[in-house]
Formats: structure tokens, sequence, C-alpha cells
């Protein structure tokens, strides 16, 4: 194993974002020519392996392009206390999202901390607090690779490597 390459995580923010982007770019064209024919899909495949495909592959580009959307709305409300969504959606709907928006992130942020904690890199665990910026690069990177997959279709952005090599550590050293 001694002399063999180990996976890279990009450390620059807009190699991350062409990485995200060709990525999620995958995941809509797949979307798209397997749902060209849906009930052809469902018959192959069974109604519950489609329904985990669209949650899996359709979901993720969606839901990366839906939450700065929903966001806003959110922030707005909170911001202003206006009520202009109000007969729009049905309460349930509303609240779902709040509690999504408020959850969604503390979860995910204590997960990312669990993690640090329990590896002990200690100096990680502030970097929990920064999940919901993920999500934003995540939705820049999904728009990114919408507009590609509208007017670039058959361009693949390069991610650049060996950016982030660091030299004589050992894979298994503790950041501390």
């Amino acid at each position: 194993m001694s002399g063999e390459p180990y996976e890279e995580a990009t450390c620059n923010i807009g190699n991350w974002i062409r990485q995200r982007s060709r990525w999620v770019k995958g995941y809509m064209q797949t979307s798209i020519v397997y749902n060209r024919h849906p009930i052809k899909m469902i018959k192959k495949i069974g109604f519950k392996n489609w329904l985990s495909f669209q949650l899996l592959v359709t979901g993720t580009p969606l839901t990366f392009l839906i939450n700065p959307i929903m966001w806003a709305v959110f922030l707005i409300w909170i911001i202003t206390g206006t009520h202009f969504l109000n007969g729009l959606l049905p309460d349930f709907v509303e609240i779902a999202g709040a509690t999504s928006f408020i959850a969604g992130n503390l979860i995910l942020i204590l997960i990312n901390f669990a993690a640090a904690f329990s590896r002990k890199y200690y100096r990680l665990i502030p970097f929990a607090f920064l999940n919901p910026l993920y999500w934003v690069l995540h939705s820049i990177a999904a728009y990114k690779a919408l507009w590609q997959l509208m007017f670039k279709p058959f361009y693949w952005e390069k991610t650049t490597h060996g950016i982030s090599v660091i030299k004589n550590v050992p894979i298994n050293e503790n950041l501390d």
C-alpha cells in the first residue's frame, strides 16, 4: 500500500464547485434518461426500486435546486413576519418546511460535530457549524449543473488534482 495515491478531497472552493456540478449534472442526466419511459422502468425494476431511484437520483439535484428558494421564503417570513404564502400552501407544508430548515440543519451540524468528536479531531469541531454553507455551495453547483445541462450538455468540467497534497503525513495520524 505504500506509495499508492489516496483519494484527494479538494480544498479549493472553485474546484469543489466544478467537481460537484459535474456530479450533479450526472445525476440530472441519469434521471432524464431513465425517466423517459417511467411505466416501462416501473415494470422492469418494480415500484419500490423506481421510487428509491426517484428519491436518490432525481431527488438529490432537486433538493439542491429547491433549497435556496425554501430558505429564502423561510427567512423572509422570520424577518418580516409576512404571511404572503398563506392560502398557497397547506399549513402542514409550511410547518414541515420550517421544521426541515431548523431541525435538518441542526441534525447535520450535530452529526458533523459527533464525527469530529468521536475521532478526537477536536480542532475540526467548529467547522461543523459551517454545514449550512455546505448546502449553499451544493445549490450553487446544482444551478451551474442545470445551466450546463441546458446549454452545454456534452461539456464536463475538469477537477484540478494535486492541490491539497500533504507530504509525509501517515494516513491514520490524528489531526491534533
